[in-house]
């Protein structure tokens, strides 16, 4: 006997009533293009960001002209015959029978997609690992509801049909070899339906052929100037691309390219959410290369506009990545929340897993020294806070045009402290953080300690050096996992350059750049990766 769950799932696209057109640009269910990893490496300044424009559209060097068209090439050569039979408006010529064909084609094809997106409003995340399986058997029944409706065209509107078919199969995580082959049957004979060529490009995509998507998804902003879909795929296909650049100079420009399209996107359509989630992603990569703090705060607002969208709610890559923005603004808390989440929504994903692990251990390290429990780096805090050095630091307390103040770790206070500076040698260090950061531990004259995380520093520091910081900016953490609470105060730089290290300011060469680098997570068959 069939369960009320059962039942919800197989009546599902039997409900009546007109539902509006829906079609996530989201890739489909399993895939992870938009999730990355966070490896640190040098690079170098990018040029200032540039102006969207249609030229945005196109790449930028004679060298990404020359992959871009081979890889265009590659595509199955489009029936002239066809394409001028296939009209962009819709039918050719219809009887009365094909219009209402054509009208169930789209009612069925619409209810797919809305089962796929908005999953999770219908059923527990609970049932979350069976979310594929569910998917493919809707997708199913749902080509078996089209199979009939073929025969209804006319050879020159035939061509409706194999789209609609090929769309349906895409949303299948299962088939996606299937799927593949009828999009490039279907664009060979609609070549003017652009929402063909987008799903054969996030196809492409899903094989690791980034160039020739984003050929696709040119052609389908070619034909349909007014939707931005294509130009956040294309967005998003750079940042793919980033990983496996190796010449600097078209390293900048495309993350230019990318910033400056996902900015466009979300200016034409401010009420779009994989605009926002876009954005919001370009924005995290470049973060880790110009240095700007104030970057990982727009980040964060683009994740919370968003949110707003109830597709990428049920969305566990959504999740992830608002989780690593959280990481970087310093809110642990809220980071190890998204990853919960995404990790309900999908169970057979490890990446959410393996983050909290991190988080976690990496927070009980740091409280653990900062609250003494381990007596070899008591006895050493002790000898080391007995010898820090207070003399000699005129140079740096008159350096600006206002003379700044030395003050004791206790005596600071959360958030900035204009005029002040943090002064101590150092007892600690470790470069195992769970993002692009440096982390060593500060103990002043009187032996108090604080942890002290660096952004965008590249050389290291040595245990018993001395380490000067101007306006110091002091953060609180409160962290709860499994009964397990930590709290511990910590000063965070994202101005290495305006330290000093033994006595001498950081030269801007050692302050390192890093690049968050993105790339896809392939599908296993029968789940999600």
């Amino acid at each position: 006997m069939e369960s009320a769950t059962e039942k919800n799932l197989s009546s599902f696209c039997m409900s009546d009533g007109d539902e509006p057109e829906l079609y996530s640009m989201l890739p489909p269910s399993g895939s992870r293009h938009r999730c990355f990893t966070l490896p640190s490496s040098p690079f170098g300044d990018g040029p200032e960001e540039l102006k969207m424009d249609d030229a945005c559209i196109k790449t930028a060097t004679t060298k990404a002209r020359r992959r871009r068209k081979k890889a265009s090439n590659s595509l199955l050569q489009i029936d002239q015959e066809n394409v001028a039979a296939s009209l962009k408006s819709g039918l050719y010529r219809p009887s009365k029978e094909e219009t209402m064909a054509f009208s169930q084609l789209q009612d069925l094809h619409n209810r797919a997609v809305k089962f796929r997106d908005y999953y999770f409003e219908h059923f527990p995340t609970d049932r979350a690992s069976r979310r594929v399986r569910d998917i493919s058997d809707i997708v199913t029944g749902t080509l078996d509801k089209m199979a009939p409706l073929g025969g209804i065209f006319s050879p020159r509107n035939l061509s409706w049909y194999f789209a609609y078919r090929a769309l349906c199969l895409s949303i299948d995580a299962v088939r996606t070899k299937e799927a593949h082959e009828e999009l490039q049957f279907a664009v060979r004979h609609l070549a003017h339906f652009p929402r063909l060529w987008i799903a054969l490009g996030e196809s492409f995509w899903e094989q690791g052929n980034i160039y020739t998507a984003i050929s696709c998804f040119e052609k389908a902003s070619m034909l349909d100037r007014t939707s931005v879909l294509p130009i956040i795929n294309i967005s998003c296909s750079l940042r793919l691309l980033l990983a496996g650049e190796k010449d600097i100079t078209e390293k900048c420009r495309m993350l230019m390219k990318m910033v400056a399209m996902a900015r466009y996107a979300v200016k034409q359509c401010p009420d779009l959410g994989d605009a926002w989630y876009n954005l919001g992603n370009a924005l995290l990569v470049y973060f880790n290369v110009k240095t700007n703090r104030d970057l990982i705060l727009e980040a964060l607002v683009s994740f919370e506009r968003a949110e707003k969208c109830k597709v990428l709610q049920g969305k566990a890559e959504f999740h992830y990545n608002y989780g690593i923005s959280h990481l970087l603004c310093g809110n642990y808390q809220e980071a190890l929340d998204m990853w919960k989440l995404a990790d309900a929504l999908e169970p057979d994903w490890s990446s959410p897993k393996k983050k909290t692990e991190e988080l976690v251990k990496y927070l009980s390290f740091v409280s653990d020294l900062v609250s003494g429990k381990d007596r070899t780096f008591r006895r050493r805090a002790k000898q080391l806070g007995e010898s820090v050095p207070v003399k000699n630091l005129s140079a740096i307390l008159n350096e600006g045009p206002a003379s700044l103040k030395l003050v004791l770790v206790k005596e600071l206070k959360d958030h900035k402290n204009d005029g002040l500076v943090a002064h101590g040698k150092i007892y600690a260090t470790t470069y195992q953080t769970p993002d692009p950061s440096r982390l060593i531990f500060l103990i002043d004259a009187t032996g108090d300690s604080v942890p002290v995380v660096i952004y965008n520093m590249g050389t290291e520091f040595s245990v018993g050096g001395s380490v000067s910081i101007p306006d110091p900016v002091v953060r609180f953490v409160q962290f709860s996992h499994e009964k397990k609470i930590i709290s511990f105060r910590y000063i965070r730089v994202d101005e290495p350059w305006k330290m000093y290290h033994n006595l001498i300011k950081v030269p801007m060469n050692l302050c390192a750049q890093t690049v968050v680098s993105t790339s896809a997570v392939p599908r296993r068959s029968g789940g999600t990766e």
